[in-house]
């Protein structure tokens, strides 16, 4: 099946690629009009999937790219049940019932004086990426989010909250991780 949006790939990713990503966003029963959204987000594991028989255990490379899309287009799918998840569990987490006027009043966005002058002082030493990255959870961003802002891998930013969760477990900062940081 020849599909027109498919043609501003040809030359970056090879045509067989290209149809195998197609046939799996119609196994996973992705809609036709989310493909384009699909393989902008599978275009670099396209373009990187290079066969090595050596650590194949003798599976084709259709096969294997195969199992490749698989794996990326559940991480895609389950993306936002989780954030949801997590927003729910913060929610949870905070005692709120989803009525804003009596959920309001239970919010605060004001930490005392110390804590805030505490996690100022622990975020002075940290180098200029793990600051932007604490900002960005401060704020209620993502990992993903944060990583996409920061124009690097999620997988580094994820590396980043782990320095800062120690950090601030270390300072005695354990109750904000919990709170802020860490959620």
């Amino acid at each position: 099946m020849k599909e027109d949006w498919l043609r501003q790939y040809e030359g970056a990713i090879e045509r067989w690629k290209l149809n195998l990503a197609v046939s799996r966003f119609k196994a996973f029963g992705i809609p036709p009009q989310d493909w384009q959204d699909m393989m902008q987000e599978l275009a670099m594991v396209l373009i990187r999937f290079r066969h090595r028989p050596a650590k194949a255990n003798g599976a084709k490379p259709e096969t294997a790219l195969c199992s490749i899309i698989n794996r990326r287009l559940c991480a895609i799918l389950r993306g936002p049940a989780r954030d949801q998840d997590r927003v729910d569990a913060r929610v949870a987490d905070l005692g709120l019932t989803g009525d804003p006027e009596r959920d309001e009043q239970k919010l605060s966005y004001e930490e005392p004086t110390a804590l805030r002058l505490d996690v100022r002082q622990q975020m002075a030493t940290m180098t200029p990426f793990d600051q932007a990255v604490c900002r960005g959870l401060i704020q209620g961003m993502n990992t993903r989010s944060i990583a996409k802002k920061l124009d690097c891998d999620w997988h580094t930013v994820r590396r980043a909250i782990v320095r800062i969760c120690r950090q601030f477990e270390a300072a005695g900062l354990h109750g904000y991780v919990k709170k802020g940081v860490a959620s």
